[in-house]
């Protein structure tokens, strides 16, 4: 071969080889851009991930404090229901000891006016049977009228006191 073609072959390998550098250099150079424009997105991922996460976190440990909350507030309801509920049956029976306590204070008033009419009614009973025996025994109406006025008097209201 001759010289020239091998010189010409050794220019075109040297531009060649020169070629590859730049190209080399360009492939490292597009490289390192493609990977600072991954890392950058990678980045800018991983700070909406983040934030996302966080937002995330707080909304879930925010419903879950509403829901332990609730929880709570569900059986304070519960117990005060069933507090209620046992109130209202201690309260009712207060209510009938102390309607029982009312009439029994009642029927005792009443069963004492009784006895404070029987006592009457016998004493009148009495007084009356004693005016009219005395009335029939004397015969003389001027002497004993008031007698015989008091018997019939006493006689009447003993009626009154036998029909109450």
């Amino acid at each position: 071969m001759n010289v020239t073609v091998i010189s010409e072959m050794d220019v075109r390998s040297e531009s060649q080889t020169h070629e590859n550098e730049l190209l080399h250099k360009n492939l490292e150079l597009l490289q390192a851009r493609y990977d600072a424009a991954l890392t950058s997105r990678d980045d800018e991922v991983e700070k909406k991930v983040t934030a996302m996460s966080a937002v995330l976190n707080e909304s879930q440990n925010t419903l879950t404090n509403r829901y332990v909350e609730l929880l709570k507030e569900n059986q304070n309801l519960k117990n005060t229901i069933h507090d209620l509920s046992s109130n209202d049956s201690q309260r009712q029976v207060e209510l009938k000891e102390s309607k029982i306590r009312e009439l029994s204070d009642k029927l005792t008033a009443n069963n004492h006016k009784i006895d404070e009419v029987q006592a009457s009614l016998h004493e009148t009973s009495a007084n009356a049977g004693s005016h009219k025996k005395q009335c029939e025994e004397k015969k003389d109406y001027d002497v004993f009228a008031s007698h015989c006025s008091l018997a019939s008097r006493y006689e009447a209201e003993a009626s009154s006191l036998r029909e109450r």
